[in-house]
């Protein structure tokens, strides 16, 4: 399936009927994110700044690979967090006005977002 770019009416058309995920970083979701979005970070707040700072005083290349290493050991927990919310989001009727916002909240009673876990540095 082939990325299509959206005007952002239909987004918001569309986020009434889906999860929307937010992956930056707790702080950056904290600053600002779209009312309702689900926070599911691919970094921790410590995380993001070690990559920030690897592409800023090294390269773009060692702050993917370093990215890489954090995000590696949390992909399976991400992604089983993700059918989650998909499988959550089958199990509201279609025909409820409210089936975002019960959706959310059942998936944050049910299943908690995953904490940050640095990776093993192997010490």
């Amino acid at each position: 399936m082939a990325i299509e770019k959206i005007h952002i009416d239909r987004f918001v058309e569309l986020a009434q009927q889906h999860p929307v995920l937010d992956v930056r970083s707790p702080g950056e979701y904290t600053h600002a994110h779209i009312p309702g979005a689900i926070n599911l970070p691919l970094f921790s707040d410590e995380e993001r700044k070690i990559v920030g700072t690897a592409y800023k005083q090294q390269s773009r290349e060692a702050a993917i690979k370093i990215g890489l290493c954090f995000f590696g050991p949390k992909m399976r927990d991400i992604v089983e967090y993700t059918e989650s919310i998909i499988d959550c989001n089958k199990l509201t009727s279609p025909n409820s006005e409210n089936k975002n916002n019960t959706n959310r909240q059942r998936i944050a009673n049910e299943f908690p977002t995953p904490g940050p876990e640095l990776p093993n540095s192997g010490s």
